[in-house]
């Protein structure tokens, strides 16, 4: 259906930072993505949520706007003919929110700097600062805007969004401790949407600080909160468990311990009442670990079990058969049976040697691909 004009047009080009030469289809794919980003604030209580909840809302009519190229076209028409905005009717903390949710943080960083000048008393102007500069790798920047949005939150509507922020900058600048104290208390006040986001945060905290069972758990509490997280979540929340996972259960002193352990692991994760795709990866990476251990666990051929090459004995046995065929007797049959014995316990233990030998050659070789997925699981 063609984009008809009931009401004043808005300029979703700027209000959502799309780029007009992008193809329709393209600004699909944005829409959708930072309609992810909106969905986890929308979820919070109080001014926060309903300013979250009217982007939402301008999202999906820009989706509709943007649905196929007739649409589009009317409605660029009508958005040539609107008169210029004026800077003070921009709201700059949403305007800033929004370039931080489309990669943009330097638009974001002007429109941050704009929203603190316009509301230098709104903790929220200062929170998507801290984002913003933790996105530049602006690690003290960040933090003093964190602190600062702590001090301005007198009134505590802002809290999750407060001590969320302040956790990651403490995070980066290697306090642990005071990251886990400000994600619990962010823990306390979220919404079920932004549990993941803070639970994935939480649990490198954990593993930095080598606690890799309370990872373990606060990723299982992240991937129980949410099943319509985004993608990049659900991805955050995975790579952390398994680094925990691979820290808590793998000791190469203790394989047989090790793999008991992950299946232990297994048994857990299959059991979560979550969808499958949440935990697919999880559960992947465990398995590959344990076929990982059972490679370890296959012994190299030892060379010290295979005798001598007998040529003594086929020598005295060949006479044997020989005398024995000349003057059959019992002892001349001896004399090429026990020969014989010794020869055939050679073959037999060169046979086991090679079967060893060859099943170690290609459990080094499957090791190697085996690693190399698991590698790959986690940097992902």
């Amino acid at each position: 259906m063609a984009y008809e004009q009931t009401v004043a047009v808005v300029d979703y080009y700027q209000e959502l930072n799309l780029d007009k030469d992008d193809a329709t289809p393209d600004i699909q794919v944005q829409l959708n993505k930072i309609r992810m980003q909106w969905r986890q604030r929308a979820s919070l209580n109080g001014s926060r949520g309903e300013e979250a909840r009217a982007k939402l809302k301008m999202i999906e009519n820009a989706s509709n706007v943007f649905s196929n190229e007739d649409s589009r076209d009317a409605y660029d028409r009508s958005l040539r003919a609107l008169p210029e905005v004026a800077e003070q009717d921009i709201d700059w903390i949403g305007r800033a929110w929004t370039y931080y949710f489309a990669d943009d943080p330097g638009a974001a960083s002007v429109a941050a700097r704009k929203a603190r000048s316009d509301h230098g008393d709104d903790p929220n102007a200062y929170v998507i600062s801290a984002w913003i500069e933790l996105a530049e790798d602006n690690y003290n920047a960040a933090k003093d805007y964190a602190a600062e949005a702590y001090v301005l939150d007198e009134l505590g509507e802002d809290t999750v969004d407060v001590y969320h922020v302040r956790g990651v900058t403490f995070y980066f600048t290697n306090k642990y401790e005071k990251g886990i104290e400000c994600y619990q208390r962010a823990l306390a006040k979220a919404p079920r949407e932004m549990v993941p986001d803070i639970a994935f945060r939480m649990a490198a905290c954990y593993i930095k600080m080598e606690q890799y069972t309370r990872a373990i758990d606060i990723c299982i509490e992240g991937l129980k909160a949410d099943a319509e997280m985004s993608p990049d979540t659900c991805d955050a929340i995975n790579h952390y468990c398994c680094v925990a996972l691979e820290e808590h259960c793998f000791d190469a002193d203790e394989l047989e311990k090790s793999k008991n352990w992950f299946r232990n692991m297994r048994d857990k994760f299959t059991n979560l009442d979550v969808p499958n795709h949440l935990t697919k990866r999880i559960i992947r990476f465990i398995d590959l670990y344990i076929t990982r251990i059972e490679l370890l666990q296959v012994p190299p051929a030892d060379p010290n079990r295979v005798p001598d090459f007998p040529f003594i004995a086929i020598g005295i046995a060949v006479v044997g058969l020989i005398a024995f065929f000349s003057y059959p007797h019992v002892i001349t049959l001896l004399l090429f049976a026990v020969p014989s014995t010794w020869v055939g316990f050679f073959f037999v233990r060169y046979a086991e040697f090679k079967r060893m030998d060859e099943a170690y050659d290609r459990s080094v070789v499957e090791h190697k691909k085996v690693k190399a997925e698991l590698r790959a699981i986690l940097e992902k």
